[in-house]
């Protein structure tokens, strides 16, 4: 039987930005690989720990982390091991260790990391004409009242006054709700390097382009329109994936 190696094999956290609160889950998943970067398929001990980063910002005073994380378990479908994170209501980074065997057990060189923030909820609260209250670079339009960069937890309630997608945008997680409805104009791109999950529609029309490192999933609608690229990282679970 071909042997895991420390240095192929991985540890993966989908997604990799989550909500601060109980039910917010991440996927972890230990794949191993031998020297040749072959799946081994033995089934053999392995183990995750959590270790905190950051607390609120600051580097934590302890390294013990409020998340928790469930015993890895075999899934044969995927051919890997599977445990699930869950965020607490603590503001935290989180890296996710592995390891595999016994007597003693090896670790996985490669780590994951879990950053769980606060969300930036849209609320369309700038007031005034209609572009203001649809401005996604407006901070008034935010609660808390920042606009939206890289690493952010990000989510679009359905609301009267939705923002207009006239832009490139890059997020940490992206979550549209039930009920509200974004168009992604053309020439302009969505990147996440989380997970992007569509609980409402989301459209994307000609010559855009949509990245997503993590996950795509969700209970509602996208579209797709022509000369669009699109890059999912992870699992595609969304209910409606259509391009026109």
């Amino acid at each position: 039987a071909n042997d895991p190696d420390p240095a192929t094999s991985v540890v993966v956290a989908d997604p990799s930005v989550l909500q601060n609160q109980g039910s917010s889950e991440s996927t972890i998943s230990i794949v191993l690989r031998d020297a040749y970067n072959n799946r081994v398929l033995e089934q053999v001990p392995v183990s995750l720990s959590l270790t905190q980063i950051e607390e609120n910002g600051n580097p934590s005073p302890d390294g013990v982390a409020s998340a928790g994380i469930s015993v890895p378990a075999w899934n044969a479908t995927q051919q890997n091991y599977i445990a699930t994170l869950t965020a607490t209501n603590t503001v935290e980074l989180v890296e996710v260790s592995g390891t595999f065997g016994s007597g003693p057990a090896t670790s996985i060189n490669q780590t994951a990391s879990v950053d769980i923030v606060n969300p930036i909820v849209w609320t369309s609260g700038a007031g005034g004409p209609t572009g203001n209250r649809t401005d996604w670079t407006n901070p008034e339009n935010w609660n808390p009242q920042t606009v939206p960069q890289g690493g952010d937890y990000v989510i679009i309630p359905d609301i009267a006054d939705l923002p207009i997608l006239d832009l490139n945008i890059d997020l940490g997680t992206f979550e549209i709700q039930d009920g509200a409805s974004l168009t992604l104009f053309g020439g302009n791109a969505i990147t996440v390097s989380g997970a992007l999950i569509v609980d409402g529609i989301l459209d994307i029309e000609d010559n855009t382009d949509l990245t997503t490192l993590g996950g795509f999933g969700g209970s509602g609608t996208f579209t797709a329109g022509a000369q669009t690229v699109v890059e999912v990282g992870g699992d595609i679970t969304v209910s409606s994936f259509l391009a026109r």
